[in-house]
């Protein structure tokens, strides 16, 4: 199939399959458009899973729409898209349900080779992965990852000892910017899982946050932070709260676990709660850091 288009439309049903399995579309060579319309019945599938689409070839535009059930698949598993080459725009939508895979796993989407953006959009449910890239809206993005006025409220959890693990992101290869948003319960790593964050596991590029709450506790290994496990550009945190326990071993912080850029500012936060670890670079704001760092209020 082509580009697909879909308005006003509803999907009450079982749907089951192998791979490439979408609640109403499995598989697009082109775009991917989906608007004021409802998913409400469980998905179920391997390989490119989602709730609305398993694989988008081109850009995904998804507005007004809600996906309310369950999604389990295993690799590249998303609640709304499983896989996007394009740039996925997500807009006044939610996922109410579980998602559960191996890696590659998101509340909104498991996996894209491009930017995203997210705005008024909710994520309520469990997220579950048996292996890497796990987070409450994006497991992965190459691109940027860009989120506005967006909640989750779940616990995101990964059952062996793997790698990167986010409230909301699992991990990006590029920047990634969240302005007013607020991540309710915990954020578990098991065993020696590490890059960890309440917000963000881990972030290639820059980091930006306005106004940002975790409310919940944060669990694993080395690279654990309440909001960021780690960055590796420029960070810069305006207005955030952390209310809950972060745990780890090493490298971990009660906001970012380690940060790699040259220019940092942490401005107006608040710890709530305890930072406890059995090993070395530990602090009640920041883990480790190798450059400068500015912290004010």
């Amino acid at each position: 199939m082509q580009n697909i288009t879909i308005k006003n439309c509803d999907v009450s049903a079982t749907v089951s399959g192998n791979d490439y399995i979408g609640g109403f579309v499995g598989k697009t060579d082109g775009s991917f458009t989906i608007n004021n319309s409802n998913m409400t019945n469980t998905v179920n599938g391997n390989d490119y899973t989602g709730g609305f689409v398993g694989y988008v070839t081109t850009t995904t535009n998804i507005t007004d729409s809600q996906m309310t059930s369950n999604v389990t698949g295993t690799t590249r598993t998303g609640g709304l898209v499983g896989y996007s080459t394009g740039v996925v725009t997500i807009t006044s939508s939610t996922m109410s349900g579980n998602v559960t895979g191996s890696q590659y796993v998101g509340g909104f989407v498991g996996y894209l080779n491009s930017d995203i953006n997210i705005t008024e959009s909710d994520m309520t449910g469990t997220v579950t992965g048996s292996n890497t890239h796990v987070g409450g809206m994006v497991g992965y993005s190459k691109g940027a990852v860009t989120i506005k006025d967006s909640d989750v409220t779940n616990i995101v959890t990964n059952t062996n000892s793997y790698n990167y693990l986010g409230g909301y992101v699992g991990a990006t290869d590029s920047n990634f910017s969240l302005e007013n948003g607020t991540k309710t319960k915990d954020v578990i790593g098991t065993g020696t899982s590490s890059y960890i964050g309440g917000i963000v596991g881990n972030v290639a590029g820059t980091t930006t946050l306005t106004n940002v709450n975790m409310t919940g506790n944060v669990t694993g290994s080395e690279y654990i932070g309440g909001l960021v496990g780690n960055s590796t550009g420029n960070l810069t945190l305006n207005e955030g709260t952390v209310n809950g326990t972060v745990t780890g071993k090493n490298y971990i912080g009660g906001f970012i676990g380690n940060v790699q850029g040259r220019t940092n500012e942490i401005t107006d936060v608040t710890k709530i709660g305890k930072v406890t670890a059995t090993g070395n670079n530990v602090g009640g704001i920041i883990g480790y850091t190798s450059y400068n760092t500015t912290l004010t209020n």
